[in-house]
């Protein structure tokens, strides 16, 4: 990942956070940098690195914050699922990263938003570089355990 597209992610990832604070009316300054100092020993999401700043905002999103796009989700109505087509690079590894981000139960059209700021990519489907789709797999591995789904099982749609 280049580094101008480390540092956009990275603002993206503040951006939610503040986002949520604001949503979330008992997340008074005091409560909100009490969470990051025993989740994170830090007092500021801007000291955060980039696994804990992606996991502070999971971690908000469990407790209700929710982070939407309006006008993108007025054009495209939401599907519930992701479609690989047959002869599609790496299409058995994107199936089940899509499987994972279903069984985590997220709008699957965030997968192609994670994409465009974390891989410069604008579809999921697009995304043809090994090693970011490892590092994705990587991420949602870790996050199906944490909320104990076994991401060996997610089943791909299609």
């Amino acid at each position: 990942m280049t580094q101008k597209h480390n540092q956009n992610w990275r603002n993206g990832l503040l951006a939610k956070i503040h986002i949520a604070k604001k949503q979330m009316p008992e997340m008074d300054d005091e409560t909100y940098r009490a969470i990051l100092h025993k989740r994170y020993g830090k007092t500021s999401a801007g000291k955060l690195t980039q696994r804990e700043l992606a996991d502070f905002v999971s971690y908000l999103e469990d407790k209700g914050a929710e982070f939407t796009n309006s006008r993108k989700r007025a054009k495209t109505p939401r599907k519930d699922f992701y479609e690989i087509p047959d002869g599609t690079p790496h299409a058995k590894q994107k199936r089940w990263i899509a499987a994972m981000w279903n069984a985590l139960d997220w709008k699957m059209s965030g997968l192609d938003t994670r994409c465009a700021s974390q891989f410069g990519v604008d579809k999921f489907v697009w995304l043809n570089d090994q090693g970011a789709l490892q590092t994705l797999a990587k991420d949602l591995i870790g996050r199906c355990q944490t909320k104990g789904i076994d991401p060996y099982y997610a089943q791909p749609a299609n």
